[in-house]
């Protein structure tokens, strides 16, 4: 069994000042690469091949890969924390805690969509939101669809935009091969 680890992964960033979250490509840290190494030999003797030099692993990867929680969106998570009667998050005890900012922006974001109320306690919509498990702007999308009649159609985005890979291009009708159109 061999392992190839090129010392990169793709991790969810988000921006809490511009309200964006992204998948980019960034060094994995040293915990990362000593788990790839061990996943060569794990079932049958094998061998890792670092992409890297023994100076970049010691010099430029982290210990530790940050905590996902530092490094995401909230507002999904604040939202289930509200709906399991959590309401004093500033004072929850987080393994990681969150920044202040992401935090507040969550809340922000909450209350913009009708799912908190001024106060931050949870109203009947943010209830019914939290009952989806998409971010909370999705699943405001498909609780009022049907206000609008347009849940069919809420119904087909939302789904898109959960799967990385839904778009299909039918390169060979004859023989019913399917290609992916997109790289996932």
């Amino acid at each position: 069994v061999y392992v190839i680890d090129p010392g990169f992964s793709k991790q969810k960033v988000y921006n809490p000042r511009i309200r964006v979250e992204s998948l980019l490509v960034s060094p994995i840290s040293k915990a990362s690469a000593h788990q790839r190494a061990g996943r060569a030999g794990r079932t049958q003797p094998g061998k890792c091949f670092r992409l890297y030099t023994e100076k970049s692993f010691n010099d430029d990867l982290q210990p530790q890969t940050y905590p996902e929680i530092l490094r995401s969106n909230l507002a999904n998570t604040v939202l289930t924390l509200k709906k399991l009667g959590i309401d004093d998050l500033v004072h929850f005890d987080f393994m990681d805690p969150p920044a202040p900012e992401t935090l507040m922006r969550a809340l922000e974001v909450l209350n913009y969509l009708g799912a908190l109320d001024d106060d931050g306690n949870l109203t009947p919509l943010g209830e019914t939101m939290s009952e989806f498990p998409l971010d909370p702007q999705m699943s405001k999308m498909l609780v009022i669809s049907p206000k609008y009649n347009c849940s069919n159609e809420i119904l087909s985005i939302s789904a898109m935009l959960s799967d990385s890979c839904c778009l299909l291009s039918y390169s060979d009708k004859a023989n019913g091969i399917v290609s992916p159109l997109c790289i996932c």
